[in-house]
């Protein structure tokens, strides 16, 4: 999401004007931390995201929390954006061990590299 769906948070009618805005900024947060794990874990492959995204923007209309009346307020949106916030957590969790892991293959290989060259 970007600015442009902040944009269109303001206008009456749009979908996202019924969205509480914390909950979209919590949203929009967490889907971003996913998408870039997704880039990442993907080999920096776009397409894995974009295809992701689609998916996302496909679901989200379908949940039966989601309304988008116009001049409802939308509290299922809480749910949607938990949702994706606790996605994120795990997603940066795996990276965290990922790179941990890294490093310590890492400092194995250059340990190697010192005791094979004395």
């Amino acid at each position: 999401m970007g600015i442009m769906a902040f944009a269109a948070m303001g206008y009456a009618g749009d979908g996202h004007s019924t969205y509480p805005y914390i909950a979209f900024l919590i949203m929009t947060t967490s889907i971003s931390v996913i998408y870039a794990w997704l880039f990442n874990a993907s080999k920096q492959n776009l397409s894995t995201v974009i295809i992701f995204h689609a998916m996302n923007n496909t679901a989200a209309p379908l949940l039966p929390f989601l309304h988008a009346k116009p001049g409802v307020p939308e509290s299922g949106y809480w749910v949607y954006a938990i949702i994706n916030l606790i996605g994120a957590v795990i997603f940066s969790i795996l990276c965290l061990n990922l790179n941990e892991k890294t490093r310590q293959q890492q400092a194995v290989y250059k340990a190697s590299l010192i005791n094979s060259s004395t």
